[in-house]
């Protein structure tokens, strides 16, 4: 899903799961073809800081599979109002979550800190392994020199 802003700005934010399907929408004298759209998206604080940081919105649309935007607005100056309570709807939502630039700055801070701590868990399990490898693989040296010292021990008896 794309929202295109008034200052030009394009915020995309990836839809999780969704489907369109083409209604036949019958009426009692006339019969027409309806377009359904449905899914969800997940949005963090992070989006909706930076959805109103570029003010109106001006068209909102996802792709349809084939690259054929299927818009929720029409363009220009129409559906303004729509657009206008769409935007509005994001500063209450921001007003009722009390996000604000602080708490945008402790969760990006919050958000470095676990990305680095889940590196270090994968390098720590990477680390792990190979020491795991490693002691797997003196054993198994040992035991080889163990059978090969056997073996010539064998070979000089003869």
């Amino acid at each position: 899903m794309r929202i295109i802003f008034e200052s030009g700005y394009t915020k995309e934010l990836l839809l999780q799961g969704w489907q369109y399907q083409e209604q036949l929408i019958n009426g009692v004298f006339t019969s027409s073809w309806g377009h359904c759209f449905w899914g969800e998206i997940a949005l963090s604080d992070v989006d909706i800081y930076d959805i109103l940081q570029h003010g109106n919105i001006s068209a909102v649309y996802v792709d349809d599979g084939n690259n054929q935007a299927r818009h929720f607005f029409y363009s220009g100056d129409k559906d303004t109002k729509n657009k206008a309570i769409l935007t509005r709807g994001f500063r209450h939502i921001a007003k009722i979550l009390d996000i604000d630039s602080d708490t945008i700055k402790q969760e990006l801070v919050d958000q470095q800190a676990q990305i680095e701590e889940q590196r270090k868990a994968k390098m720590r399990a990477e680390i792990k392994k190979e020491i795991t490898d490693e002691k797997e693989r003196e054993a198994m040296k040992k035991e080889i020199l163990n059978e090969m010292g056997k073996t010539k021990d064998q070979g000089s008896k003869s």
